[in-house]
C-alpha cells in the first residue's frame, strides 16, 4: 500500500502546492489548489492509516526519521480532516466575502500560508527527532501567525503579535518539558540495561524507547 511513501508525499506535497500558490494569477485557482491538495492529503491520511492498523502497527520513512503509530495515524487524519472542510468552506468564504478584497496577492499569500501550515504540523506528527518536531511546531506557529495578519490592520497586527508571545512561550515550555523526560527516561533504562556512550536524543530519538 505504498505507506512508507505516503508519509513522504503527505510532507512534499503541501509544500509543492504552496510554491504553486505563489505562480498562481487568479484566486479561484489558489482556492482550488488548496481544495485539491487537501483532497489528496485525505486519501494519503487513509491510506496510511489503513496500512497501521492492517500492518504491525507501525509505518516508518527514511531510515525511521519520520515514524507513525496508530495514535499518531489517527490525529493525521483528524488534520486533514479538518483541513480539507475548511479548505472547502474558504472556497465559499473567500468568494462572498464583500468586506475585504480577496486580490490575486492576498490569495497567493493565503495558499502559501495554508499549505505551509500544514506541511509543518504533518511534519509535527511523523517527525521522530525532538528537535526536527519542534521546528514544526514552531514554524506552524510562524505560519499561522501570518494568517491572522492576512488583512493587515491594527487590529490584526496586534492580534498576530499577541498569539506569537503566547504560543512561542509556551511551546518552549512544552519542549524543555519534552526534553527533560525523555532524559529521565533515558537515565531511568541505564540502570537496567547497557545504553550507548552517545546520546540518541537528538539524533532519532525512537517513540518505542520513550515509551518504555
Amino acid at each position: 500500500m505504498f505507506a512508507g511513501q505516503s508519509i513522504i508525499l503527505m510532507l512534499a506535497i503541501p509544500v509543492a502546492g504552496a510554491v504553486l500558490s505563489l505562480l498562481l494569477q487568479q484566486p479561484r485557482q489558489v482556492l482550488t489548489t488548496i481544495v485539491a491538495v487537501s483532497a489528496v492529503e485525505m486519501a494519503l491520511a487513509s491510506n496510511l492509516w489503513a496500512a497501521v492498523l492492517a500492518g504491525p502497527g507501525i509505518v516508518t520513512a527514511a531510515e525511521q526519521w519520520f515514524y507513525i503509530d496508530a495514535f499518531s495515524a489517527f490525529h493525521v487524519v483528524v488534520l486533514v480532516l479538518v483541513f480539507l472542510l475548511s479548505s472547502a468552506f474558504a472556497g465559499v468564504y473567500f468568494t462572498n466575502d464583500a468586506e475585504h478584497a480577496f486580490t490575486p496577492p492576498v490569495a497567493r499569500r493565503f495558499g502559501a500560508l495554508w499549505l505551509g501550515s500544514l506541511a509543518a504540523m504533518m511534519l509535527v506528527l511523523a517527525s521522530n527527532n525532538l528537535g526536527i518536531m519542534w521546528v514544526g511546531m514552531e514554524a506552524t506557529t510562524l505560519l499561522s501567525a501570518f494568517l491572522i495578519s492576512l488583512y493587515p490592520t491594527r487590529l490584526s497586527l496586534e492580534a498576530m503579535w499577541k498569539y506569537l508571545i503566547i504560543c512561542s512561550i509556551g511551546i518552549a515550555f512544552a519542549f524543555m518539558g519534552t526534553l527533560l523526560a525523555a532524559a529521565s527516561m533515558r537515565n531511568r533504562a541505564a540502570w537496567s540495561k547497557p545504553m550507548p556512550c552517545c546520546g540518541r536524543i537528538w539524533h532519532r530519538p525512537t517513540r518505542t524507547s520513550i515509551r518504555h
